[in-house]
């Protein structure tokens, strides 16, 4: 979704006005239809805290309808050579989504070599604002490893009950980078243990054969 945003973003201080079609469930920014809110708080609340109607949100923002940018999500999954993917929606909640570790690394290298993603997903909060309101919300990272590790950078959290508990994540260290990709965690905290544990593994390994 944000790769496919960035092709067609224009402006971060661009006001989208949210609608009731927006509104997702679980994780979500609280607001409201009828609340303006900008492309820039979207973007980063969608990275940083996985809000799912910052998704949706932003998606429209493009002018495209949902449909037509599920469809560009799809020419760009083919274009980076993701032969076991398909997107179904923006926020990722439909259990039609489908995609290989493989893939995931594959995207998510594409991902974390553009600036605006990689400096969103290495921000630890971002303070949303309602921009015809006094309301704010503050947007918290998903990714713990941003407060307790010096090695594990970028990353990205996701689950449905389809999936389980899935993480994809860039550690580097000595100039040494690796990305780990981790499906089907059966708890959040084992999530991040076991891809904790993949990430030191693979750059203790690298930087012992430098």
């Amino acid at each position: 979704t944000a790769l496919v945003y960035l092709d067609y973003h224009s402006s971060w201080k661009k006001n989208i006005t949210i609608k009731a079609k927006d509104d997702t469930e679980p994780a979500k920014v609280p607001i409201k239809a009828g609340d303006v809110v900008t492309t820039k708080d979207l973007f980063l609340a969608m990275l940083i805290g996985s809000k799912n109607n910052a998704a949706k949100a932003l998606a429209r923002s493009t002018g495209l309808s949902e449909k037509e940018f599920v469809v560009r999500m799809n020419m760009k999954a083919k274009s980076l050579g993701l032969s076991r993917t398909y997107f179904a929606d923006p926020s990722g909640l439909d259990p039609r989504n489908i995609a290989s570790a493989r893939d995931i690394f594959v995207l998510a290298e594409a991902a974390f070599e553009q600036p605006d993603i990689r400096k969103g997903m290495l921000k630890k909060s971002h303070r949303l604002h309602v921009v015809n309101s006094k309301r704010s919300y503050l947007i918290k990272t998903t990714n713990p490893f941003l407060s307790t590790s010096e090695d594990i950078l970028e990353g990205k959290t996701g689950y449905i009950d389809e999936s389980g508990y899935n993480f994809v994540v860039r550690g580097s260290r000595e100039n040494h980078d690796v990305i780990a990709v981790l499906f089907g965690a059966p708890s959040s905290s084992m999530r991040f243990q076991i891809a904790g544990l993949l990430v030191h593994d693979a750059l203790s390994s690298q930087v012992r054969e430098q």
